[in-house]
């Protein structure tokens, strides 16, 4: 006759469940399985509104997996060796795809750990008499320990990597930036200081970056009427519209010589704000 179900029973059969959803997903998501978003995520809400009133609402009639004083019942041996299955299949596909799967989006090594550890839990419950002993406590340690290794397989790859090539990308650029062989400057919109500018500018005006940063190109000896004209362009332009092109120019050095230059300009979108990238070609002879 089964058993009441209590809070105890309750979290065991959540616990079950939840295990061997988990290594399905494993299985699934090394044997590279993409379903379509609408359908899963409909059918995971059905799954889990389906598990939640099963439980709470029949489970006075569901066979127990744990007797009165905490023995575990055949129903939880099977279900536990059924989930040691799963996961073995996993780590079956895991290293088979490792030898034929050039790039991947995880750490295999660390997955590979966290499933043995894992199939060492499933063990540990499959075997066990009672599901006080001890060997309860060793069980869950395996699946902690294992879900970390998970955590390090999955989430790690997934952020802390792409995190790393957009910053290994950046240095890139800027590397680009500052030994481009024509004068490039960042400006802001609002007031035109130049909050970015490379070697081959700083060359032209005969200054240090420390003496361009944070002025105005006027401030650097542009004169006002050629000034004028790119000030009229971005304040009647945004970011991704055309440019302004070779515009002819004549700016003043540190000793006061007149040099000549072709200016582009354009309005991009930089860290979500818009700024005026301008490069400079000299043409004094």
């Amino acid at each position: 006759m089964p058993m009441s179900m209590g809070i105890g029973a309750r979290a065991t059969y959540f616990w079950v469940i939840a295990r061997m959803t988990g290594g399905i997903g494993f299985t699934l998501y090394f044997a590279n399985w993409i379903p379509r978003k609408r359908p899963f995520l409909i059918f995971s809400i059905l799954y889990l509104a389906i598990t939640l009133v099963t439980i709470f609402k029949w489970g006075r009639i569901l066979p127990p997996m744990l007797t009165p004083n905490g023995e575990v019942t055949n129903l939880k041996v099977i279900l536990e060796c059924i989930i040691c299955f799963i996961y073995i299949s996993s780590i079956c596909i895991l290293v088979t795809r490792r030898r034929s799967q050039k790039e991947k989006n995880y750490d295999d090594s660390c997955l590979t750990y966290a499933i043995m550890l894992l199939i060492f839990g499933e063990l540990i419950f499959a075997l066990q008499k009672n599901t006080y002993d001890i060997t309860t406590l060793l069980g869950h340690i395996y699946n902690v320990i294992g879900y970390i290794f998970i955590l390090q397989g999955l989430l790690v790859v997934h952020i802390k990597e792409p995190f790393q090539r957009i910053e290994m990308s950046l240095k890139q650029l800027n590397k680009i930036f500052q030994f481009a062989p024509v004068g490039l400057s960042i400006l802001t919109k609002s007031d035109f200081k130049i909050i970015e500018v490379n070697n081959y500018l700083n060359q032209c005006l005969g200054l240090k970056e420390t003496d361009v940063l944070g002025k105005t190109p006027l401030e650097l000896g542009f004169p006002k009427a050629h000034w004028n004209k790119i000030e009229d362009y971005v304040n009647s332009s945004s970011s991704g519209e055309a440019s302004l092109n070779n515009l002819e120019i004549s700016f003043s050095d540190k000793d006061a010589n007149t040099r000549f230059a072709i200016m582009n300009a354009e309005v991009i979108e930089l860290n979500n704000e818009e700024r005026i990238l301008m490069s400079l070609t000299e043409i004094t002879e």
